[in-house]
């Protein structure tokens, strides 16, 4: 891994295990994810934290510190599965769960900063749209010990379009830019293999979503995350 002076690294590879059952179309897939950290150079404080959460829990509103979710040393979706809660056909595979990987920025002593994600598989087979990635702000969030912190600063950019709109995580993608204080917040970057919304307005997930189709043979699929941190 390539170590940089003044960069957080974090890459995350896809470990795609082929635990797979052929039962009718109805095949089971294993996606797992791994994160390791390079912090060389770097006063990285508590650099990430990881939580698996049920996708029935709302990413923006809902509490990723209550039971509903579970600290995760690494993010692993598990089987995916083609049916929905309510027992009727997905018509795709999704996966049930979506992980919050919280980052917490060191501002390097009041520089500016920057944290960018970039996606690829590297084994093909997967959709490079079906991997939704989204930019949280929680104004609960809060370092240990102090209050939570609030609104997003002024200034502050959340995501490529600037309000944390979902997208493909396949790509090169802002996750936040520091306002013109360089306040430290923390920040989130959320991750889902996600079944076609219940409204079936695809838009709802991202303009340009594809679901991982029924006919995905079933085989091993890898691809690796790298999140970093960079003074601006």
């Amino acid at each position: 891994m390539k170590k940089v002076c003044l960069f957080l690294t974090v890459a995350a590879m896809l470990l795609v295990m082929s635990t797979m059952v052929l039962a009718e179309e109805n095949t089971q897939q294993s996606i797992g994810v791994s994160v390791s950290v390079d912090s060389s150079g770097v006063s990285l404080p508590i650099p990430k934290t990881i939580r698996k959460c049920p996708g029935t829990l709302d990413p923006k509103t809902g509490d990723p510190w209550s039971s509903e979710c579970s600290a995760a040393s690494d993010i692993s979706f598990g089987d995916l599965t083609t049916t929905l809660s309510d027992g009727s056909d997905a018509g795709c595979f999704y996966a049930p769960d979506f992980f919050i990987v919280y980052l917490y920025p060191d501002a390097w002593g009041g520089v500016g900063y920057q944290i960018d994600q970039n996606f690829v598989w590297t084994t093909a087979g997967i959709p490079d749209e079906s991997l939704v990635f989204t930019a949280v702000y929680s104004d609960q969030d809060r370092y240990a010990g102090l209050p939570a912190q609030g609104d997003m600063p002024s200034g502050a950019l959340l995501g490529t379009s600037g309000d944390g709109a979902p997208e493909q995580a396949v790509g090169t993608h802002r996750v936040y830019k520091s306002d013109p204080t360089n306040k430290l917040v923390i920040v989130r970057a959320q991750y889902g293999l996600p079944p076609v919304p219940a409204s079936g307005n695809k838009d709802d997930i991202y303009s340009g979503w594809k679901p991982v189709p029924k006919s995905t043979p079933a085989t091993t699929y890898s691809g690796q995350l790298t999140i970093t941190i960079s003074p601006t």
